[in-house]
């Protein structure tokens, strides 16, 4: 069921409301870009919201299904391209920012996939990016909710951010562990990555590092969210959220 030519799997991801996009939206809009490139647009409902704040956007993805839903309810430009396969270069394109809400995901050769990204940018474009955290399981019904798991979780986060702190190489890159970090695979986003290897890729290769958060959560109470939120000032815990989000500038 779980593959981005399905309708059945089309309607699921439509559940999702507008609260899910309130962060990165805003954080789009401070940029204020007169155009976007929005990667892995799938049903187009980012898209949407961003023609509906008046930011002119390119979308792309590589499903058709999922093209033609977007197309059918939106007024964007959108364009079939495979990541996999290199087309991102076929855009020509500059653009003021680069857009991927919960793509990278889904990508095994994320190094490749960011360097073109970076080509697809005006200079002092930014990139903007959400996906999920490897060290938390609490932002799925699918993930895990034990305290053993999130023992286990954590211990992954001290790894990873000692590996960090030290200059040692970050691999943490990992195929979704059925058990560990999810109770059902059920959709293809087949690798999560470590806050800290965006960190150490971004420092190596030049990009400036404007914002980072894992507390990034979907409500629409405010309380709720302001308290959840504390928890990107505490050290180490900052990144241990669910839902990173990173700005960063070419």
């Amino acid at each position: 069921m779980y593959n981005y030519e399905n309708k059945e799997y089309l309607e699921k991801l439509n559940l999702k409301d507008e609260s899910w996009y309130t962060d990165i939206l805003n954080l789009v809009k401070k940029k204020n870009p007169k155009k976007a490139l929005e990667v892995g647009c799938g049903d187009g409902a980012f898209t949407r919201i961003l023609n509906k704040n008046k930011i002119k956007t390119l979308s792309i993805d590589n499903s058709k299904t999922f093209l033609d839903y977007a197309k059918k309810h939106g007024k964007s430009e959108f364009i079939q391209i495979d990541l996999n396969k290199d087309e991102l270069n076929t855009i020509k394109e500059k653009f003021d920012a680069v857009v991927l809400l919960d793509v990278l995901e889904h990508i095994k050769n994320k190094e490749k996939v960011i360097s073109q990204i970076k080509d697809r940018l005006k200079e002092n474009g930014s990139f903007i990016f959400q996906c999920p955290n490897l060290y938390c399981n609490l932002i799925s019904v699918n993930y895990k909710h034990n305290p053993l798991n999130m023992i286990k979780k954590t211990l992954r986060g001290i790894n990873g951010f000692f590996k960090y702190k030290f200059g040692i190489k970050i691999n943490e890159i990992t195929k979704i562990k059925e058990g560990l970090d999810f109770k059902i695979a059920d959709h293809d986003a087949v690798t999560l990555t470590s806050p800290y290897w965006f960190l150490g890729y971004f420092k190596k290769n030049k990009w400036k590092i404007e914002m980072f958060t894992s507390y990034s959560f979907s409500t629409k109470n405010k309380f709720i969210k302001k308290i959840i939120g504390l928890g990107r000032f505490i050290p180490f815990i900052k990144y241990l959220g669910g839902k990173m989000i990173f700005v960063v500038k070419k």
